[in-house]
């Protein structure tokens, strides 16, 4: 990706490749990565806690290194399928994946449960041949995010980004953009 993107008839200047690995280095703190990637490519480790009943029954699909969630990727690529046409093979495996997690994370006794799609399991997408189709997705998604933003406000940038992939703001998670912002700045053009 070039430093300046155009997505449609909004400008952006986020870099899609250095925000991807920028929001690898927020979400995967602490996570070791592995020999062959692979550490990363897990179900998020953050269920929801048991003071929210309705999210701890529902739970989070949040997988892979920049831990997207299925809901995320089943919107995304159902509002704008023309962006993810050549991506429905992996994109569909990846909707399937989400469903097993929410129907068997915390259920051990469930019939059919399988401790890959329990939180910090590695689901079904974990192999290496699944790391560029993960990342292509999420690049996408992020593209499309961006577009949105700028559609809404021509200003938006990169924190803005960040708030929207979160879902939360600098004040309610320093951190996280802490570790965003020093991995965006540092790398080199790309």
């Amino acid at each position: 990706m070039r430093a300046e993107e155009f997505t449609e008839d909004h400008p952006s200047n986020v870099n899609y490749d250095k925000a991807y690995d920028s929001f690898v280095s927020a979400e995967m703190r602490g996570v070791d990565k592995g020999k062959d990637g692979t550490g990363h490519y897990i179900r998020t480790y953050g269920a929801n806690k048991k003071n929210d009943p309705q999210g701890y029954k529902k739970g989070s699909s949040a997988y892979g290194p920049a831990q997207i969630n299925g809901t995320t990727a089943k919107d995304y690529t159902t509002r704008y399928p023309d962006k993810f046409k050549d991506q429905t093979a992996y994109t569909d495996q990846y909707h399937n994946q989400a469903s097993q997690a929410i129907k068997y994370g915390r259920e051990p006794n469930k019939a059919g449960y399988d401790k890959r799609h329990d939180y910090g399991g590695k689901g079904n997408l974990s192999g290496t041949e699944h790391h560029a189709p993960y990342q292509k997705m999420a690049k996408t998604i992020m593209r499309q995010m961006d577009h949105e933003l700028k559609s809404k406000n021509p200003k938006a940038n990169v924190h803005d980004l960040i708030k929207r992939w979160r879902g939360k703001s600098y004040d309610q998670d320093p951190e996280y953009y802490d570790a965003f912002l020093k991995t965006y700045n540092q790398q080199r053009q790309k």
